[in-house]
């Protein structure tokens, strides 16, 4: 898609960029004042100069872990944007990529990127660590408790299942509680069930106590008393 290809378009409110497209250039979408969600496929590896400048309806947007650096000035002046993760794929963020968002509450950036020069405000709640695990699992809680962001139980489950496949031992307990009891999102208790054994090779004592509950009640498996005490015991 090349430059400055529809900036300015009022009318768009959502773009779902196709696999097919492998480049986006400067500005393409820049001063698109109505586009509120946008679409970002894993064949894109560049978010470049000036993309969403001035997008100030934009409030959703899912970067892919094949980005690798952003552009200056990539998402300034989006007004209505919230909050974003950058994924740890991200080695480079341009120059005052995020500068007079007022409304940024919360971003996750990697460690090795530094705060100062990509313009985010000092009321915006920064997450930075080397263990993307960490990254997400904290970016997860930001919703999870209503911190620096409105309170979204399924957003926080989004970000625990992602900090989970890469082993973070919170999370992934986090997951199996959440699915097991219900606690703001639908009750999954095969689900449940999957976390749990995974907590509990990892020596956690409430997967194994919760689980064991499970099943001495019949909780979505069938009732097994003997087994239960067993992990009671454990």
């Amino acid at each position: 898609i090349g430059e400055y290809s529809f900036e300015g378009c009022s009318l768009l409110k959502e773009i779902i960029i196709p696999k097919s497209v492998t480049s986006i250039e400067k500005g393409c979408f820049s001063k698109c004042t109505s586009l509120e969600k946008i679409t970002i496929p894993e064949s894109i590896k560049y978010i470049p100069d000036l993309i969403f400048e001035g997008c100030s309806s934009l409030k959703e947007i899912e970067l892919p872990t094949s980005i690798t650096s952003i552009g200056e000035y990539a998402f300034s002046e989006c007004q209505s944007l919230k909050h974003i993760y950058i994924p740890h794929s991200v080695k480079k963020i341009g120059k005052n990529a995020f500068q007079l968002n007022s409304s940024l509450k919360l971003i996750s950036i990697p460690k090795s990127i530094s705060k100062s020069s990509i313009g985010i405000d000092d009321n915006t709640k920064t997450i930075t660590n080397y263990d993307e695990s960490e990254s997400l699992y904290e970016y997860g809680l930001e919703f999870y408790n209503g911190n620096s962001v409105s309170m979204n139980k399924n957003e926080s489950l989004k970000y625990f299942k992602i900090s989970a496949d890469k082993g973070h031992y919170e999370a992934i307990f986090k997951c199996g509680y959440m699915q097991d009891v219900g606690d703001g999102v639908e009750i999954n208790i095969p689900e449940a069930i999957k976390y749990y054994k995974i907590s509990i090779s990892k020596g956690s004592g409430a997967a194994m106590y919760n689980y064991g509950i499970l099943l001495f009640y019949g909780k979505g498996v069938p009732v097994n008393k003997e087994e239960a005490v067993k992990y009671y015991k454990m």
